[in-house]
């Protein structure tokens, strides 16, 4: 991936890297060689890389399993004991 920018300075490309937690020799790599998260965290630094407007949203379900399953548990919390 180094090689598709040339002619940008290394610092954006630290950058870059330090942001995904790619190390040089994964950027150095053929994306064949890399495991499939490697090859996500290269294709993630590649779109920084490029002028885009991208919303990368990780696993958005998480936040709304937790709103039911409170919902769910409020009104079981209300209901008296039965004797």
């Amino acid at each position: 991936m180094l090689n598709k920018y040339p002619a940008l300075s290394q610092r954006p490309l630290r950058q870059v890297m330090a942001r995904t937690a790619l190390t040089r020799e994964e950027m150095d790599k053929p994306l064949q060689m890399l495991s499939g998260g490697e090859q996500s965290k290269v294709k993630l630094a590649d779109l920084m890389l490029q002028p885009s407007n991208v919303l990368v949203m990780d696993e958005p379900t998480i936040t709304w399993m937790r709103i039911r399953k409170t919902r769910w548990r409020l009104p079981c919390r209300r209901t008296p004991a039965r004797s």
